[in-house]
């Protein structure tokens, strides 16, 4: 099989630590929004929570989409390369024949 894609490993890694991220975030406003009335998300709680998750997750679905993409078209490329390859050799021995 051809190489991985580094650009892709990285892109899918900080999709999966943002969704982490958006978690986390999510759980700090919705508990500290409860405990103090006041703020941008003082009195939402879980609402807040859900808001927040949610960006997080759809930004997170999308780079993990686009580091997919990448992959593929990675993959795509190993397979084009080892086949032209093949054929090059094919075609020389063919001519010499």
């Amino acid at each position: 099989m051809g190489k991985k894609s580094m650009t892709a490993s990285v892109i899918k890694t900080i999709a999966i630590l943002n969704g982490v991220v958006g978690v986390i975030v999510g759980l700090v406003v919705s508990v500290f929004g409860s405990v103090y009335s006041y703020g941008t998300y003082g009195s939402y709680g879980i609402v807040g929570f859900c808001v927040i998750f949610l960006a997080f997750f759809i930004v997170s679905i999308f780079i993990y989409g686009f580091g997919k993409i990448i992959e593929l078209l990675n993959s795509i490329n190993n397979g084009i390369n080892s086949t032209s390859n093949i054929d090059i050799i094919e075609l020389k021995e063919e001519a010499k024949k």
